[in-house]
């Protein structure tokens, strides 16, 4: 892979086979960070910097990322699980904190994902930090809409829809709902979506059926997570 700058001691940099990077680059510049890119991944026209000591970046067979700008700082973390597809969008990682994306996700384009708002706000009254960052969590075969923006703090459930132009800034725990506005809110209950649009129901879908079995398992309510 090429367009890989590495500057620093202790850095691991492991990449598996067929991967396109087509346009992009990657800098690494500090200590003890790591960066796994598995097999059939594509990175295409994105710009990814990890700057700090201690990173861990971290993509899944076959996901892709298409015109996406990562940066993250010390002691972060970023997974992106397999088969995972990023539009045109940003995604920035700081204050030690993670965001976690499940398998099978898309997002649109313009979407923006970040665990800080990375300016200190502070109360007058006692001087002390008040918005301090906190980790994204984004749970399997998640769509994210055009132009979403996913803030600190948010956790999406499985199977879940967030609509065009929608801001997630907290946490939507239950599987198979539609969530849309500023800030985001449920508008619709057990749904399921899929990547083609030429399917007439869900069973005909034959990449839907490890879903539709966990959505009849857990009754549409589990936590988001891993």
């Amino acid at each position: 892979m090429d367009k890989v700058k590495i500057i620093g001691d202790g850095n691991i940099v492991e990449f598996g086979e067929n991967i396109d990077n087509s346009g992009s680059s990657i800098r690494i510049q500090g200590q003890n960070n790591r960066l796994i890119i598995e097999s059939e991944v594509l990175i295409r026209h994105s710009n990814i910097s990890l700057k700090g000591d201690n990173i861990k970046f971290e993509i899944k067979k076959s996901a892709e990322l298409t015109g996406c700008i990562v940066s993250m700082f010390t002691n972060t973390s970023f997974l992106v699980d397999e088969k995972t597809t990023m539009g045109n969008g940003e995604v920035t990682i700081a204050e030690e904190k993670s965001i976690t994306i499940g398998k099978d996700c898309m997002f649109a384009h313009g979407h923006e994902i970040r665990t800080s708002d990375m300016h200190p706000i502070y109360s007058i009254e006692d001087g002390g930090r008040l918005n301090g960052g906190l980790d994204v969590v984004i749970g399997d075969h998640v769509w994210l809409g055009k132009n979403v923006t996913i803030l600190k703090g948010a956790k999406i459930a499985n199977n879940s829809v967030v609509a065009i132009n929608s801001v997630v800034n907290n946490e939507h725990l239950e599987q198979n709902v539609i969530i849309a506005g500023m800030p985001a809110k449920v508008i619709k209950r057990d749904v399921l979506w899929g990547r083609k649009m030429y399917h007439k129901t869900m069973y005909d879908d034959p990449t839907l059926g490890e879903f539709i079995e966990n959505y009849n398992s857990n009754a549409g309510k589990v936590k988001a997570g891993r």
